[in-house]
């Protein structure tokens, strides 16, 4: 069963189709949200990695997983799926099932996985382990002072923190400082995503203020409401998408705002994602998907 809206576009709100609880998803929590390459739809839950092929909602689970949840969904060229629970176990689809990824271990804390090429990117300390899902194969680089709580992927570049507030930027090969961040009690920044052009900060103050460019510079980021938690950051072919628990909230690539009100503003937003069709796919955290055929 599938809940259609369709609320004024006076209040942010496109044409939307719900997908929940009701249409078989296991709950109306999901984390993240990717298309296979048949073009279903899968998505990450508290209860599970899901498969949603238009009509039937699959759930993958395995029987030695330490956690259900599951986010960093990621498709292979193959069409497999990686993704990781939040115990920080890497898993994988093979045949219609779900494997635990033995090439590397399980770290027993969250961080969020990364993608540079075909390479996956999983973290534990002060250790980035770099799988070929391919080939079941992983190399760890051990990197002094690293702290990969928080870290984003721009043209196939990683950037981290460590331990004395620099950025730092690592290729594949050797790392390289950045530039270093104030973090006094009202600057210390929190989590930073990517940007076309750089990384927006978020302080921990939830004050969405500071984008840092690749050149060096930094410059006041156009505001949007203070309570607003920032979830995620996703670019889509000329826009920017900021996943927020107030909504969601668009901009143009040079980061002008486009709307003066957040989409789905009584919604959690955890991604957002563009099919093959040109539809919409946003998941969120208490409200399943919502399936908006343009925007």
């Amino acid at each position: 069963m599938l809940c259609f809206a369709c609320l004024q576009a006076l209040a942010q709100q496109p044409c939307y189709r719900l997908i929940g609880k009701a249409a078989g998803l296991p709950s109306n929590t999901v984390y993240d949200v990717k298309q296979g390459k048949n073009g279903c739809i899968w998505v990450g839950t508290d209860k599970g990695l899901c498969k949603y092929d238009g009509v039937n909602v699959y759930l993958y689970n395995n029987p030695q997983q330490t956690g259900k949840g599951v986010t960093d969904i990621y498709v292979l060229d193959n069409g497999e799926v990686y993704c990781q629970n939040f115990s920080g176990q890497l898993l994988y689809t093979q045949n219609g099932t779900l494997q635990i990824e033995t090439a590397v271990g399980t770290s027993n804390n969250y961080y969020p996985m990364r993608r540079i090429g075909p390479l996956l990117l999983f973290f534990s300390n002060e250790d980035i382990h770099i799988l070929n899902p391919y080939l079941h194969k992983a190399k760890t680089v051990h990197i002094p002072g690293a702290a990969f709580d928080f870290t984003c992927v721009n043209n196939n570049r990683l950037y981290f923190y460590n331990t004395s507030s620099n950025l730092v930027v690592y290729d594949g090969k050797t790392t390289q400082t950045v530039t270093t961040i104030s973090q006094g009690p009202e600057t210390i920044i929190k989590q930073f995503y990517s940007l076309p052009n750089g990384l927006l900060m978020a302080r921990a103050n939830n004050s969405l203020s500071t984008v840092f460019d690749y050149n060096g510079g930094f410059k006041e980021f156009p505001g949007i409401d203070n309570s607003a938690l920032l979830q995620n950051v996703v670019t889509i072919d000329n826009d920017v998408w900021l996943c927020t628990s107030i909504g969601l909230y668009r901009y143009t690539k040079k980061l002008k705002q486009l709307g003066n009100k957040p989409y789905f503003s009584n919604y959690r937003i955890s991604s957002i994602i563009k099919d093959r069709e040109g539809a919409y796919w946003i998941s969120t955290l208490d409200n399943g998907l919502s399936l908006c055929a343009q925007y």
